[in-house]
């Protein structure tokens, strides 16, 4: 006779950040759920979610973590009566670390999920939240990451007490985009960059490579995606999108342009390119970090990230109508699975006895 599965906590604070990839894995989640989740979480609340007033700005963060932190470690305390045993955190926030000691206190275990082992240079804040993670990386019981690159990464640097694994991330969903447009090499391609714009995302190799490129190879460029940098001034044909974009936004350029350009000089993983795997849209990717594991060899026209190397690859993909079209073609074979299921699925759930028997 099976036991029944216990309920597992899950504690999504944060207000923006990987909230998608909360949403997609909880739809999934093989177990009931306890959700404790940020109030002012955007696109509306979270499934099975109870609301907790956390903080938007610096001085919220102090006064709420003063007062509101510690009402919601006594509550917690109910549930672990109530035999919750594990506790997830889908994603990184700063109130993650005092939960999970708490719960280490009264014998629950922790499962985290890191996006970023390593915080990239010139992000805002990036010290002191590569504390908070590095902490919290150290105090949990299972760590997953997304890529085998970024594990490495933190096995490298950290001294971690609990078990690693690496499950990929799935592909995001978007309105519109349910299942992958028709595509055709276009004469002139139209190039589009997407996403939040910091100091790794390669904008200035974009830039100088577009210098380079022979006239008469593409219909126009789009860079859409709020700035994080002083970032330099566009050249002349670039169109500039520079502030935060809705899903609809995002769904209707992936739609509308041809090729996109992922010219990262670093990178652990990229949410972007799960939306141009679901978008089935040939991509130009720098060869760094952990992005190699989201795309097979011929999925992509892979680069050096360097300007040459970007320009010679954009050429290369919008003169070919064969070699777009292959990896058009292959792009659609990867979007039919999104990923989330399996994904679930791997979390490492029942190592304990404290969950059940499946």
């Amino acid at each position: 006779m099976e036991k029944a599965a216990k309920p597992v906590l899950v504690f999504a604070l944060t207000r923006r950040g990987c909230l998608p990839y909360t949403r997609q894995m909880l739809a999934f989640f093989p177990l009931p759920v306890r959700v404790y989740a940020s109030a002012f979480a955007e696109g509306g609340p979270l499934p099975h979610s109870k609301p907790v007033t956390s903080y938007r700005n610096t001085f919220e963060f102090a006064w709420q973590s003063l007062w509101v932190l510690p009402r919601l470690l006594l509550r917690l305390r109910r549930d672990f009566r109530r035999s919750c045993k594990v506790a997830y955190f889908p994603v990184f926030h700063h109130w993650n670390l005092p939960i999970m000691l708490w719960c280490r206190l009264h014998g629950v275990k922790t499962l985290l999920t890191v996006h970023d082992s390593e915080l990239h240079a010139g992000e805002r804040r990036q010290q002191f939240d590569q504390w908070w993670q590095d902490r919290s990386m150290r105090v949990a019981d299972e760590i997953i990451f997304l890529t085998e690159y970024a594990r490495a990464l933190a096995v490298q640097r950290l001294s971690l007490r609990g078990r690693s694994s690496v499950i990929p991330h799935g592909l995001l969903p978007l309105p519109g985009l349910e299942a992958p447009p028709d595509r055709v090499h276009a004469p002139l391609p139209r190039l589009l960059m997407l996403g939040r714009i910091g100091p790794y995302k390669g904008l200035e190799l974009l830039y100088e490579a577009l210098q380079n490129l022979p006239a008469g190879i593409i219909g126009g460029v789009t860079v859409a995606g709020l700035s994080h940098y002083a970032e330099p001034a566009p050249p002349p044909g670039v169109h500039r999108i520079n502030r935060r974009l809705s899903e609809a936004e995002i769904a209707q350029l992936l739609l509308s342009h041809d090729i996109l350009v992922l010219p990262y000089t670093e990178a652990t993983q990229s949410g972007i390119l799960t939306l141009g795997i679901r978008a089935a849209i040939p991509m130009v990717v720098t060869k760094v970090g952990g992005l190699s594991e989201q795309l097979g060899p011929d999925e992509a026209v892979w680069i050096a990230p360097s300007a040459p190397a970007l320009s010679e690859g954009i050429a290369r993909l919008a003169r070919s109508p064969q070699l777009y079209e292959g990896i058009y073609h292959r792009l659609r074979l990867h979007a039919k699975d999104a990923g989330w299921a399996t994904a679930a699925a791997a979390l490492p759930l029942y190592r304990s006895p404290y969950v059940g028997e499946r």
